[in-house]
């Protein structure tokens, strides 16, 4: 999956987790952190998701 990129509009706890398998996998996965609550912050954080703009 090396040099793709994937969209998760929101990583709640089954969102962050396939995100993250898909950062493993050597995808760049984006998400769009406006509006959205720390903790979905920290999940995506912390599974190497990059925040895009929603514009």
């Amino acid at each position: 999956m090396t040099g793709r990129d994937v969209g998760i509009m929101h990583p709640g706890a089954m969102g962050a987790g396939v995100a993250a398998q898909a950062v493993i996998a050597g995808a760049r996965v984006w998400w769009v952190p406006e509006g959205r609550s720390t903790a979905t912050r920290e999940r995506a954080a912390e599974a190497g998701l990059r925040p895009a703009s929603a514009a």
